[in-house]
């Protein structure tokens, strides 16, 4: 009888250990095909607009589709933050208007003659030296009537326009590594943006932060964060997950997210500092945690800048493919 039961025994533990090792194995699995799932690129969003800058500072043009270049994006001859001044920080700037006609660039303002300026395609001016966030960089004089046209409208003289031309130097971007530090790379060119050669905006995530404003605060627009590209159909923040980003036949790293400053005060409609927000309220819970604390400080973190792999055409009403990290 002992001899029954001792084989009874060792038959339910051979048989159990069997079943947790199958149930293991149905588990391990799981994880594996899960883990796989977030390798491999999904639908996460919608392009629903498009925007291009060709001078710092100044409002954005929507298009219907952009070329992404190695330093960003183009449109035609018009290049992102093409253009930029030697004197900035006027919130007058955002009242500006922009529009693109034939190979010209022109700029409207209250009770001024329009502004056009042609592309300049290489050396025909004046190199002017200047720095973007210490990097020392050069463009072409915009010339005189350009010149003339922002002391006007600003009240103040000495804000010379200058072009960069394919042929002068860009600068390295920047990318976030390990989630403990930003660093240059120089496989992300840029030129005269400040970190990326993109940007993209959730719009759920602006959703978002209006519901968080205080209630006798200004909604704020994507307008306020000035995206390349502003997305759809997605969760808020789901930006701050991917790794990688695909747009037809563009591939996109994520390089960092966008750390953002008191220009997003700026009410574009009316160039009117709004007081604190959003970013009041984008610190209260959009601020970086443990070693990126330093090197961000005090600026919220809203928006993935992205930088692109390849070249190639993107559209609005694209969808929007992404790994996740």
């Amino acid at each position: 009888m002992p001899s029954l039961l001792s084989s009874i025994n060792v038959s339910t533990i051979a048989l159990s250990t069997a079943l947790v090792c199958a149930l293991s194995g149905v588990a391990v699995y799981a994880v594996h095909k899960a883990y796989r799932k977030r390798r491999e690129f999904m639908k996460v969003a919608n392009v629903c607009k498009l925007i291009i800058y060709p001078i710092k500072s100044l409002p954005g043009i929507e298009v219907n589709r952009l070329e992404v270049t190695s330093t960003g994006t183009r449109y035609g001859p018009f290049r992102d933050r093409m253009i930029t001044q030697r004197t900035e920080g006027c919130s007058k700037l955002a009242l500006l208007s922009l529009q693109f006609n034939d190979n010209m660039l022109w700029i409207t303002a209250p009770d001024l003659p329009t502004l056009k300026l042609k592309v300049k395609t290489e050396v025909d001016d004046e190199v002017i030296e200047t720095k973007v966030w210490g990097d020392p960089m050069e463009g072409v004089y915009c010339g005189l009537e350009a010149e003339e046209f922002f002391a006007q409208y600003l009240n103040k003289t000495g804000t010379k326009l200058i072009q960069h031309i394919p042929k002068q130097s860009v600068r390295d971007g920047y990318i976030q590594v390990n989630n403990a530090k930003v660093i240059r790379n120089a496989k992300y060119p840029i030129i005269y943006q400040d970190n990326a050669g993109l940007l993209v905006i959730n719009q759920s995530s602006v959703d978002d932060l209006n519901s968080r404003l205080p209630t006798d605060a200004l909604k704020t627009s994507y307008r306020n964060f000035r995206p390349n590209i502003l997305i759809s159909e997605c969760d808020a923040f789901d930006e701050d997950n991917w790794q990688w980003v695909s747009i037809r036949d563009v591939e996109f790293k994520h390089l960092k997210p966008c750390d953002r400053c008191v220009f997003t005060t700026i009410n574009p409609d009316t160039g009117i500092k709004n007081g604190v927000e959003p970013l009041q309220t984008l610190r209260s819970y959009r601020m970086a945690t443990d070693k990126l604390k330093k090197t961000y400080g005090t600026s919220p973190l809203f928006g993935a800048q992205i930088g692109p792999k390849n070249e190639g055409e993107i559209y609005c009403g694209d969808d929007v493919l992404a790994v996740y990290k």
